[in-house]
């Protein structure tokens, strides 16, 4: 198992305990529209970087960032898409 697998392990399994946030408190709706195709182009420079990374956080299903997106806060949303611009950053190291 490599560094990155284990790394995208254990951001995924934070993330899953966050889930539990009320409607009264998810981001708002376009939000999260951004937040999703974010998502998605992290992805695709994920795949064209070689950077191997791969879990909840690395997939290009635009609908399922969005939906995880509208179930959580907007500061666990916001940090989802800062952790992921952190790990392509170390991997063009």
């Amino acid at each position: 198992m490599t560094l990155k697998t284990v790394v995208c392990i254990a951001a995924a399994a934070t993330g899953v305990g966050l889930m539990g946030t009320s409607l009264a408190h998810a981001a708002p709706q376009g939000f999260c529209e951004r937040y999703a195709e974010s998502a998605v182009r992290q992805n695709e420079r994920n795949h064209r970087w070689d950077c191997g990374y791969a879990g909840l956080r690395w997939h290009g299903w635009e609908k399922a960032h969005y939906k995880w997106c509208r179930n959580v806060s907007k500061g666990v949303a916001r940090e989802g898409r800062r952790h992921r611009r952190w790990m392509l950053e170390r991997c063009r190291w």
